[in-house]
């Protein structure tokens, strides 16, 4: 459970991080921060890997690197007492059944907005190379139930790498 102590530090990280990159929201800045501190990632390559917003089944981001597909899902709130409320239900087997679709090839354009797209296209050519491993992160400062890391440990798919942070 987050405390005052850490929720305000990481507040005051993401409003600086917004203000120096000049972002519109904080959860985004935190979406940034996170992409920065957990894959070194550049500017450039956090917005290359931003999948969030309407029809993104779940996944914020995705940075593919070498045979590693890195998925992300971001939660965020500037409020401490919604740090209180559960990491949404579902957002996991949300991730999960996105993921499925594109493991099987079943995914269409229609169903996921264009930067999403464009990864799923990225992965699907990763693949013609060989077998990925995939990581999925859950990113959140709200409280995340026990029941959301074990729908990960549950998936069938043994190539599943699961980090919660």
């Amino acid at each position: 459970m987050t405390n005052l102590a850490s929720f305000s530090l990481l507040k005051e990280k993401v409003n600086k991080y917004q203000q120096d990159n000049s972002l519109e929201e904080a959860s985004l800045a935190f979406n940034w921060l996170a992409l920065e501190v957990i894959l070194g990632l550049n500017a450039d390559e956090i917005e290359e890997a931003i999948t969030d917003g309407p029809m993104d089944g779940g996944i914020d981001a995705i940075y593919v690197s070498s045979r590693t597909v890195h998925i992300f899902n971001f939660k965020y709130t500037s409020e401490f007492a919604h740090t209180k409320n559960r990491f949404p239900e579902g957002e996991t087997s949300k991730v999960l059944v996105t993921m499925e679709s594109v493991f099987s090839k079943e995914m269409l354009q229609d169903d996921v907005n264009a930067a999403l797209w464009d990864k799923i296209n990225e992965i699907w050519d990763a693949f013609e190379q060989g077998s990925l491993n995939f990581r999925f992160y859950l990113c959140s400062n709200v409280t995340v139930a026990q029941s959301e890391p074990k729908s990960f440990r549950s998936a069938q798919n043994s190539n599943f790498d699961k980090r919660i942070y």
